[in-house]
């Protein structure tokens, strides 16, 4: 980060992680971290994906804590298929609440029903986030533009 502002004027966002990054030994590691992206010239942070907002909002709590002042952008990713999922949840170690599990299980074999169940899931998650006045938030597509532009609808921001 320092190198890249002492080249040019940019504007330099990165990475952060509500439940910490998987390699991390604990939270306030991963927050000690951090605090040093930011102070060596970050600008604003997206976070990985996360599907309880208690999460974020607690992560949040305790980046502010730790002096991370910067605008933190909430990364938000409607499970859209039971499979990429459950492989992208093994890869970043995000946790899955009880009741997405539940949704996840249920429509397995019913791809459209899950499909249409993620992006309720997923506004009901971003209309609570705007509501509570979060900074952003980043909608993780994976390349699907007709759900991302769904819940746009829904959470009223299209």
């Amino acid at each position: 980060m320092r190198y890249l502002r002492r080249q040019a004027d940019l504007c330099i966002g990165a990475a952060a992680y509500p439940e910490g990054h998987i390699s991390s030994p604990r939270l306030s590691t991963d927050l000690a971290y951090l605090k040093e992206k930011v102070d060596a010239g970050v600008d604003f942070l997206i976070t990985q994906l996360f599907f309880d907002n208690r999460v974020f909002y607690n992560f949040l709590e305790n980046a502010r804590r730790t002096g991370i002042a910067c605008p933190v952008s909430a990364g938000i990713l409607p499970v859209l298929n039971a499979g990429q999922i459950k492989r992208i949840v093994s890869l970043c170690g995000a946790s899955i609440p009880a009741k997405l599990w539940l949704m996840v299980d249920r429509y397995a074999d019913a791809p459209e029903d899950l499909e249409r169940a993620g992006i309720e899931y997923a506004s009901a998650q971003i209309a609570d986030l705007v509501a509570n006045g979060v900074d952003g938030v980043h909608l993780y597509t994976l390349n699907r533009v007709e759900p991302a532009a769904q819940i746009l609808r829904n959470v009223g921001l299209a």
